[in-house]
């Protein structure tokens, strides 16, 4: 794969850097840790930490009530008709899919995050994928393979704290610096 390929990708430098990381072979065993830091940034931005905390008051009174259920359509539509961003819809959508499915329980809210956090690394590496098939399809065929098999083997759980924020991406630890004469003088044989 081309290793300049991540200055033809217009996005954000949290995901331009999976395409640098997918480009060098040292390391793609980074990648599923780095998918997740950039979807938890691009979640952070997007879902209020407000909105979790509302869908998780409603689920744990809903699972105890007895017609909880069939409260969720209104109290989905209102919360969707409120939200901020399209990520905030998504995840209200997917909330009254899942207890569609499954019935509301206190957990439900989690599993909700969880999904969509899966859906957007998915939709954010297709779109870096895209982008990278004007520049060599190539390319974009190995960024495909690789970011995919990043993604298998990303861990999305527990995305939001117990306030509802989404947590934030572990900081690296600075490089340490080197003074220029120490860097020399470790070089030059005595």
């Amino acid at each position: 794969m081309r290793d300049d390929l991540h200055r033809t990708v217009a996005a954000p430098r949290h995901w331009k850097r999976l395409v640098q990381m997918a480009a060098r072979e040292s390391e793609r065993p980074k990648l599923p840790e780095a998918l997740r830091d950039a979807t938890l940034k691009t979640l952070s931005r997007e879902i209020r930490p407000e909105m979790i905390s509302r869908l998780r008051d409603f689920a744990s009174t809903a699972s105890a009530d007895m017609f909880g259920a069939e409260q969720v359509h209104e109290f989905v539509a209102d919360l969707q008709s409120r939200s901020k961003s399209p990520v905030e819809r998504d995840v209200c959508e997917t909330f009254r899919s899942l207890v569609a499915i499954s019935g509301v329980t206190p957990e439900i809210v989690d599993h909700a995050v969880r999904d969509v956090a899966k859906e957007t690394a998915n939709h954010e590496c297709e779109g870096l994928i895209a982008q990278a098939r004007n520049s060599s399809v190539w390319a974009a065929r190995e960024l495909r393979h690789e970011l995919n098999r990043g993604l298998q083997h990303c861990d999305f759980e527990n995305i939001c704290d117990d306030s509802g924020a989404v947590v934030r991406p572990k900081k690296r630890a600075p490089k340490a610096a080197i003074d220029l004469d120490e860097s020399i003088s470790r070089h030059v044989p005595k």
